[in-house]
């Protein structure tokens, strides 16, 4: 699963009718994403989905 730690992305992505969802997570359980021309503020969850809600 990838997030992003940029409100606005998150909210480009979800669109006008989606939803937006917020997580506190260690930077422990986070991977950086270093994919050429990502530029979405992008990290993958390194076990699962975390403490979304």
């Amino acid at each position: 699963m990838s997030v992003t730690t940029d409100p606005n992305i998150a909210k480009s992505f979800a669109g006008s009718e989606g939803k937006v969802y917020e997580a506190y997570l260690p930077k422990s359980q986070l991977i950086e994403q270093t994919l050429d021309g990502a530029g979405e503020s992008e990290y993958l969850i390194k076990f699962g989905s975390g403490g979304f809600r």
